[in-house]
């Protein structure tokens, strides 16, 4: 599957506090713009996630966020298999 991830502009934003996992409760307003990243999911027989990508700005481990939402996915649904994002 081939999805497009698309950018967005913040035109208000208030973080209202820090969440237990370590994210921020916010209010926000924003507007989606025409500027997207390219997201291929592929599934996998085995469970692990395997990421990937071009950009050698970009994280491609356990602090990206594709990755650490691919694992909370895992552990709220044990029972998928794996999945390779590109």
């Amino acid at each position: 599957m081939i999805y497009r991830s698309f950018a967005k502009i913040n035109l208000g934003i208030e973080v209202l506090g820090k969440r237990k996992d370590s994210y921020h409760e916010i209010r926000t307003l924003f507007q989606t713009v025409d500027f997207s990243d390219t997201l291929e999911f592929r599934p996998l027989t085995e469970r692990e996630i395997r990421l990937s990508g071009t950009d050698p700005s970009v994280p491609w481990d356990g602090r990206n966020l594709v990755q650490r939402a691919a694992e909370l996915l895992q552990q709220d649904y044990p029972k998928t298999a794996g999945v390779e994002i590109r």
